[in-house]
C-alpha cells in the first residue's frame, strides 16, 4: 500500500479528478509476489518466496500430498493474477490451509509407526 509514496517519489502524474492523498489513487499490485516485493522490499519479497517454496517442499514430502499440493498450487498460481491477501475471506482460507497442513505434518513426525496411505 505504498503506491502513493512511490508515485510521488518517481514523479508519476496525479490522477485526474482525485483529491485525497494529494491527487493520487491508492492502489496495489494484482499479484501476490509483486505486492510482497513492493510493500516489504527485497528482503520481504524474498522471505515470501522462501515461505512458498519451503511450504511446498514440506507438502510434497508428506503422505498427504494429494490433499495439500493441489490446494497450494491453486494458491500459488492464482497469486500471479490477483492479490489474495487483501480479501480477508481468501486470506483466512489460506491461513486455515496452512494451519491444517502444519498440524498434519507435525502429526506425521510424531507418529512414525502409522503406515503410509496405500494408493487406491
Amino acid at each position: 500500500m505504498r503506491s502513493v509514496e512511490l508515485k510521488k517519489r518517481y514523479g508519476i502524474e496525479r490522477d485526474p479528478g482525485f483529491i485525497d492523498n494529494g491527487g493520487y489513487l491508492r492502489g496495489h499490485a494484482h499479484n501476490n509476489y509483486l505486492e510482497a516485493l513492493a510493500s516489504t522490499g527485497i528482503f520481504g519479497g524474498l522471505a515470501f518466496l522462501a515461505f512458498c517454496v519451503y511450504w511446498t517442499r514440506e507438502a510434497l514430502r508428506s503422505r498427504y500430498a494429494f490433499i495439500f499440493v493441489p490446494l497450494m498450487v491453486a494458491f500459488l498460481v492464482s497469486g500471479l493474477f490477483t492479490n489474495t491477501f487483501f480479501d480477508s475471506k481468501t486470506l483466512n482460507c489460506i491461513l486455515l490451509l496452512y494451519l491444517f497442513s502444519q498440524w498434519t505434518f507435525r502429526w506425521e513426525e510424531t507418529n512414525p509407526l502409522i503406515p503410509p496411505l496405500s494408493p487406491v
